[in-house]
C-alpha cells in the first residue's frame, strides 16, 4: 500500500524512513489552486498501482462500532456569525450542528434522508452529500440546502451521494457572491466559507451577524 501526498515540497528523499510528526516538506500553492483555496496537502492511499493516476485511491469508510446520526433541528441559515475575514474569502459560523460518523459539517436533505454537504455551491456545479449506512436515496432525487434544491443526485457510492449542481445564485447582507464553500469536519467547527467574484475588500467585520440566501433563476 501507498499513500500520496500532493502539494508539496519534498524535503525528505527515496530511502529515508520517517515517523509521526517528522517534517516532509514545505507545503506548495499547485496552479490548480483557485484564488480562495488555502494551502493544504491532498492524501490517498492505494495500491500498488499506476501512483501519478488522478483516480484510483481507496474508498474512506468513517463509521466505527457505535457511531450515531446526530440530531439535526433548526435552519442551516440561521444566527450565522463572521469569524475570519480576508480578501480572498470570510469564514462563518454556523450555529446549528449535525454529525454523522466521526464527521461534523452542515447539513443538506436528499430525499427523505439528512447528510453532510461537501463541495461549492453553485461555483463547483457538483459535490457530494455524506449519508448514514442506512438510508434511502436513489439517483435522481433532490438535494436542498435549506429550503433550496440544489442539485440532484446522479451517482451513489457507499454512503455517499454525488449530485450535479442547478443553477443559483447567492447573496451575504443582499450582495451577491460566488458561491458557497463547504467541507467536512473532524470536530464541531461548522464553517462555511463564502466566496467573492474575486479578490476584494469587504466591510464584514469579525463577530457581525450576516443574512445568507440562495435563490434560483426565475
Amino acid at each position: 500500500m501507498y499513500t500520496r501526498l500532493l502539494h508539496v515540497a519534498p524535503s525528505v528523499k527515496v530511502g529515508n524512513r520517517v515517523s509521526v510528526g517528522d517534517e516532509l516538506g514545505l507545503l506548495i500553492r499547485s496552479g490548480f489552486f483557485n484564488f480562495w483555496t488555502d494551502p493544504h496537502i491532498h492524501v490517498d492511499v492505494r495500491g500498488d498501482g499506476n501512483l501519478l493516476r488522478a483516480k484510483g485511491s481507496l474508498p474512506l469508510h468513517p463509521y466505527s462500532e457505535g457511531d450515531q446520526v446526530s440530531d439535526f433541528k433548526g435552519d442551516v441559515f440561521e444566527g450565522l456569525l463572521v469569524s475570519s475575514v480576508t480578501e480572498d474569502y470570510t469564514l462563518l459560523k454556523a450555529r446549528n450542528t449535525f454529525r454523522l460518523g466521526c464527521f461534523w459539517g452542515v447539513a443538506c436533505t436528499v430525499g427523505n434522508d439528512t447528510g453532510l454537504l461537501d463541495g461549492g455551491v453553485p461555483h463547483y456545479s457538483f459535490g457530494g452529500v455524506y449519508l448514514p449506512r442506512s438510508h434511502s436515496v436513489k439517483v435522481g432525487e433532490r438535494v436542498r440546502l435549506g429550503e433550496t434544491i440544489i442539485g440532484r443526485v446522479e451517482r451513489l457510492q457507499g454512503a455517499v451521494a454525488y449530485f450535479r449542481g442547478v443553477p443559483l445564485s447567492v447573496h451575504v447582507n443582499q450582495t451577491r457572491i460566488r458561491g458557497l464553500s463547504l467541507y467536512l469536519f473532524l470536530s464541531a467547527q461548522n464553517t462555511i466559507k463564502i466566496v467573492p467574484e474575486a479578490p476584494i475588500k469587504t466591510s464584514l467585520k469579525r463577530g457581525e451577524s450576516v443574512e445568507l440566501s440562495l435563490k434560483t433563476p426565475v
